[in-house]
């Protein structure tokens, strides 16, 4: 939708603080983490997720009305009882989602325009051969 702006980040979790294992580790295992938030400029609605995935399937996702996590698999239960019982934790979130990212996100976005929005001519020269000029 042209009216939301994105931002989203990619999070490299280490498995073993993060949460128990939901199955087995023995073999190869993928555990996710996308995290963002979406910032609406006409009605200046912020809204924040989080959400992990755990083999290419849901796993656990924040619920920032509630402050709670929803598990998607039966395996994911006993991360979710943990992290809800984490209060910093959970305040934690909630500083992230409504003021930390919708500050970074109206900071590029801006950094975007002044950027989009710059006339001129530039002239790029690239290896021997490619020469290319763009012009207002």
């Amino acid at each position: 939708d042209d009216n939301h702006h994105h931002q989203y980040l990619n999070i490299t979790v280490n498995y073993s603080l993060c949460c128990p294992p939901p199955i087995s580790l023995s073999g190869v295992h993928v555990l996710q983490r996308m995290s963002g938030c979406e910032w609406d400029e006409e009605t200046g609605e912020i809204r924040g997720f989080t959400q992990y995935g755990y083999n290419g399937e849901d796993f656990l996702a924040l619920d920032l009305k509630t402050q709670t996590w929803i598990a998607s698999t039966s395996q994911a239960v006993i991360t979710k009882l943990r992290w809800d019982a984490d209060k910093v934790r959970i305040k934690r979130n909630e500083m992230h989602f409504t003021q930390i990212l919708p500050e970074w996100l109206k900071l590029y976005i801006d950094y975007g325009k002044s950027s989009l929005l710059r006339t001129g001519t530039i002239t790029i020269f690239h290896g021997h051969n490619v020469h290319m000029t763009c012009s207002d």
